[in-house]
């Protein structure tokens, strides 16, 4: 920076030490405000308002669909109350996960990396709020024995008879 010497220099160092006092005393209160909110003219701190909070969301994290790999509680709790703070209600949020718990069922994607984060479901992006409609039987992925059975009728062009092996030689 050409010019940094020169701004430097607009303060004395008395000037900034002070203006750093001033910063910090600052972020300190601002940080005392948020731990602690004015409602209906009690005083309540952050650990007791947030108290249904936390219910909602354990009962949330309990009926989310379980995955494989990191699903960093942390976060969702942030998501969550983000959300509530713009106005999302809880129950619209367990109607998106009952949605999504079966349409992952329904694809046999419960406990595989291919679950959503709950961060990322409870998100900006409101996951909760598609519809998560149910694939069609006809494009439900196969299993390895219906595979093989496929293959055995595209090649054979009939069902197997009983007691004949059903691979594929």
């Amino acid at each position: 920076m050409l010019n940094g010497e020169k701004y430097r220099n607009k303060m004395s160092l008395d000037e900034r030490r002070e203006y750093q006092r001033i910063k910090q005393r600052e972020y300190r209160a601002r940080k005392k405000d948020v731990k602690s909110c004015q409602q209906s003219g009690q005083q309540f701190t952050h650990t007791e308002a947030d108290t249904d909070t936390d219910t909602d969301f354990n009962y949330i994290w309990a009926h989310y669909p379980k995955r494989a790999g990191s699903n960093p509680k942390k976060k969702a709790l942030k998501a969550y109350t983000a959300r509530l703070k713009e106005g999302c209600i809880h129950n619209k949020i367990i109607q998106g996960i009952d949605r999504y718990r079966a349409y992952c069922e329904s694809t046999g994607k419960l406990k595989t990396e291919f679950v959503m984060q709950t961060a990322t479901f409870i998100g900006p992006d409101c996951h909760f709020e598609n519809d998560w409609e149910l694939p069609d039987e006809k494009s439900k992925p196969l299993s390895a024995v219906e595979r093989v059975e496929k293959a055995n009728r595209e090649k054979f062009g009939n069902e197997p008879i009983e007691g004949q092996s059903k691979l594929v030689d």
